[in-house]
């Protein structure tokens, strides 16, 4: 059972109230068990448990975000034993399964989409620290429209420093340089020079804002107009 807390303290959750715990068989990191959560009131919430280095800074951090689209909502720490962190289900595969499967167009529109989530962290003062093709889960509707999400909270920082924030930036610039090396797909050929000549021309680094321009700027210019929502079996 989920004990009633202050905002500013960790929520616990009683092994006893996680039933149906299922090991999880994709790979994310720190990812070990799916199961549902027995709520207070009798409800049931499907949940994952995740072995994170720093669970009840993690929660805190999920805390401060609470409801913010591509956060998981976060239930709070197992007791008794070892601490896991719950988290709500999530959904998606993780970026680098769509970069080795070539779907260029996804990775860098889910980019678009993580630029603003941790933009709107900046916001509220938390930077995230941790940005990884790993920690970023993309799943792609039916209707062509991407869902994508953060994990991996646990080098978050509340009451963030310029610094802090500016590391974020970095980190982002950084991934999406290495992402266009990687770009193979002919038809992204043109864009995918287009940004390296852009990366390499820039001094310093470029901050979310700048980055979020850029790649809109990419995914309008390529030949079939690609712009949100993608659908990555549609040619």
């Amino acid at each position: 059972m989920t004990s009633s807390c202050a905002r500013k303290e960790v929520p616990w959750v009683e092994w006893a109230c996680l039933i149906n715990r299922t090991l999880a068989t994709d790979v994310r990191p720190f990812l070990l068990y799916r199961a549902t959560l027995v709520t207070p009131d009798g409800g049931r919430e499907e949940v994952e448990l995740y072995l994170s280095p720093s669970p009840r800074h993690e929660a805190l951090v999920l805390q401060e975000l609470d409801s913010m689209a591509g956060i998981p909502r976060v239930y709070g720490v197992t007791r008794p034993g070892s601490e896991t962190l719950v988290l709500g289900r999530t959904k998606g595969l993780t970026l680098d399964y769509w970069l080795d499967e070539g779907h260029t167009a996804v990775c860098m529109t889910a980019l678009l989409h993580v630029c603003k989530i941790i933009s709107r962290m900046h916001y509220l003062g938390i930077s995230y620290g941790n940005l990884s093709v790993t920690n970023i889960l993309v799943g792609v509707e039916d209707s062509g429209h991407l869902d994508v999400s953060l994990l991996g909270f646990h080098r978050g920082k509340r009451n963030a420093t310029e610094e802090d924030i500016r590391a974020d930036d970095k980190q982002m610039f950084s991934l999406i340089r290495d992402i266009i090396e990687d770009i193979k797909e002919e038809s992204f050929r043109n864009i995918r020079d287009e940004l390296r000549h852009l990366f390499e021309d820039t001094v310093g680094v470029l901050t979310l804002v700048e980055i979020v321009l850029l790649l809109c700027g990419s995914l309008n210019n390529h030949p079939n107009g690609l712009v949100p929502p993608y659908h990555p079996m549609k040619p």
